[in-house]
């Protein structure tokens, strides 16, 4: 598990997707691609781009929480236009859509192994 680039709130979960890719030009640091690692090492992936979905979830709920007045004293404390509202709404789908393409991929290239793996048996 040692050769394992976590994700979510210990590492960047960006920055391990980015070196998935083949075009990848670091040292040899980088983890090898999606399609190279083993179902272990994918399924692990799968869960730390879950966890990664829960924090976003997280945020998400935070401004729920900001948007819904409770009472009149709340909407007195919080003062935000829609335009900062907007803004941050975007930030959160944007990294939905991150967290959302990166499970995508994982999971899909552990169907891959998985199926080619059982072929082979």
């Amino acid at each position: 598990m040692a050769d394992r680039i976590p994700s979510g709130a210990s590492a960047s979960g960006a920055a391990a997707r980015a070196h998935s890719s083949p075009s990848c030009s670091c040292s040899s640091s980088c983890p090898p691609p999606l399609s190279d690692r083993a179902p272990r090492m994918l399924a692990l992936d799968a869960n730390d781009n879950a966890g990664d979905l829960r924090t976003t979830l997280q945020a998400y709920g935070a401004i729920e929480k900001l948007m819904s007045c409770h009472g009149a004293k709340d909407s007195q404390t919080i003062v935000a236009h829609r335009d900062e509202l907007g803004a941050l709404l975007r930030l959160v789908n944007e990294r939905f859509t991150q967290d959302l393409d990166a499970l995508d991929t994982t999971l899909q290239t552990l169907h891959s192994a998985l199926g080619a793996r059982e072929t082979l048996q």
